[in-house]
């Protein structure tokens, strides 16, 4: 892990001679303050205009035991009182106030102090002819960069820059053509449901607008690929949260986020989805400090349950975290009920560090199916975690799914409603949403199964070429680029029940996030931009 000790430096800027000097390096696993106090700050700036704290850097790796193949994700994260500039534009305080780095980055802290970050390491994919054209179409709405994000089996994830908005986001690129040559070549039900995956993610997150769920601003269906702009989550992965706590979590800290995790998960059930595939990678944060929002992503498993279909049968999700139920699927099918196994194992990850079923392999799942929570017992971590929240998980373990509590009554249960947790809890999921607008996804539409997207025909296609792309539903919404004004944004309203259920109960969390977004769509006003000229106290 030596070699990733240093993951860039920073310089001194001169905005005038492009110079840069007085390299600092920034460390992996090291604080890096930058700002006047001496005592605190690793970069010292005597400038009256820069906060005592007014920048700090952080990183993220999501595979410590492959570092590199996937360039390490360096944060800016402004904490000033006068605010903060990248590239000439200004940090947006919500999703955490950070912005990812990329080489050669500048940042301004003042009129006087300007900062160059440069990166010692950089990942890089290539891109067929076809996707290099169909980037350039985009230009005109979003800048996709080179910087890699991740990966799968499909397709990649890059950082793109919203050109309406200046801000970061995150672009998902799924390559249709080689999802259908491996879809073709298989003969069981398994190759169909790769193509299948891939067009339910984007009729579903469609649907979806809330603050724990991850948040879509459009969706273009192009000729070879599906590019999917969603929000640039700044903090990692529930593991890596973990780590930057030194490996654990309080009990306090586990019961916030599997709360937040559970306010999503009610959500989706409330609106006939389930995820499927719940699992630490998968369950982001925005910071990792006290006010931070945790948000559900990858909706590759995700299935809406029609009202007449109470059962699934497609045997989906990550081993170590999928109910038993899921592997009989021949005998019996499943319900949304999956979704509470996971959370319990989720929390168990958070309580004792492992999941609970480690040992659990493809083809070999009779440890799952037994419900052999011995190693969980024995730990003792597990010993050491609140009575209440053993309760909790054992309530969710539970090998029955009709015993097993829903959502709605895991969300009531003693861990989170107790005398010394509850007020807390609801100061800090307030806290956490507070940043958090409508348009970090789009709105639901009259018709429940129209896909509002962006779709451009390739220059010699027919316009009928694009429903085959997908074979999305025949009602769907087409606009070439030069229409795109017409298009349905992100954000101008949230359901945040199922149609025709208005008449439901809301719990407190619910009411902070409704009170929200009225409070956001009576303002006119835009959020408060302020100048970098006022000398800080």
């Amino acid at each position: 892990m030596a070699m990733l000790e240093c993951v860039g430096k920073l310089y001194r800027w001169d905005p005038l001679t492009k110079q840069a000097t007085d390299p600092h390096a920034i460390s992996a696993f090291q604080p890096f303050i930058i700002g006047r106090n001496r005592k605190t700050c690793q970069y010292v700036f005597d400038d009256a205009c820069v906060s005592n704290q007014h920048l700090r850097i952080y990183t993220v790796i999501y595979d410590l035991e492959n570092p590199l193949d996937i360039a390490p994700l360096v944060y800016a994260q402004d904490t000033s009182t006068n605010g903060t500039f990248w590239n000439g534009q200004h940090i947006d305080r919500r999703n955490g106030g950070a912005v990812l780095l990329s080489d050669g980055d500048i940042l301004r802290l003042s009129s006087n102090s300007f900062l160059e970050f440069r990166s010692e390491y950089q990942s890089s994919r290539s891109l067929n002819s076809t996707q290099q054209k169909e980037i350039k179409e985009l230009a005109t709405e979003y800048l996709i960069t080179d910087r890699i994000l991740g990966e799968g089996g499909f397709g990649h994830v890059r950082m793109a820059v919203n050109l309406n908005t200046t801000s970061q986001v995150a672009c998902k690129i799924v390559n249709l053509r080689a999802v259908k040559e491996i879809a073709s070549g298989r003969q069981d039900n398994h190759g169909t449901n790769l193509l299948e995956l891939q067009k339910r993610e984007v009729v579903i997150l469609q649907k979806l607008c809330h603050p724990n769920i991850i948040g879509v601003e459009k969706v273009f269906v192009m000729e070879s690929s599906l590019y999917i702009f969603e929000d640039l989550i700044t903090a990692g992965d529930l593991f890596t949260f973990v780590e930057s706590n030194g490996g654990s979590i309080t009990d306090f800290e586990t019961a916030s986020v599997i709360q937040q995790i559970l306010i999503a998960v009610d959500y989706l059930h409330d609106n006939n989805i389930v995820h499927r595939d719940l699992k630490p990678e998968n369950i982001l944060m925005t910071s990792h400090g006290a006010k931070r929002r945790v948000v559900l992503a990858d909706f590759g498993c995700a299935h809406i349950v029609s009202s007449g279909t109470k059962r699934m049968s497609t045997v989906v999700g990550t081993w170590d975290y999928t109910a038993p139920e899921v592997y009989k699927v021949i005998e019996t099918g499943y319900t949304k009920s999956v979704d509470l196994w996971s959370v319990g194992c989720v929390a168990v990850v958070l309580l004792i560090g492992t999941p609970p079923f480690p040992f659990s392999a493809p083809g070999n799942v009779e440890y799952i199916e037994s419900g052999d929570l011995n190693e969980v017992l024995m730990n003792t971590r597990w010993s050491e975690a609140s009575k209440m929240a053993q309760n909790f998980v054992l309530s969710l373990l539970v090998l029955d799914e009709r015993k097993r509590l829903t959502a709605k009554q895991a969300l009531e249960h003693s861990w989170f409603m107790n005398e010394q947790y509850q007020s807390k809890l609801k100061q800090c999921y307030e806290e956490a949403i507070r940043d958090w607008r409508p348009g970090n996804g789009i709105a639901p539409s009259k018709s429940e199964n129209c896909l509002h997207s962006v779709h451009k025909a390739p220059d010699n296609a027919p316009r009928t070429a694009l429903k085959s792309t997908l074979q999305l539903p025949k009602n769907q919404v087409i606009a070439s680029l030069s229409e795109k004004r017409t298009v349905i944004e992100a954000g101008r309203k949230i359901n945040s029940v199922k149609e025709g259920s208005s008449n439901r109960p809301q719990n407190m969390y619910e009411r902070a996030i409704r009170d929200k977004i009225c409070v956001t769509q009576s303002s006119t006003s835009s959020p408060n931009t302020r100048s970098s000229s006022s000398p800080q106290a």
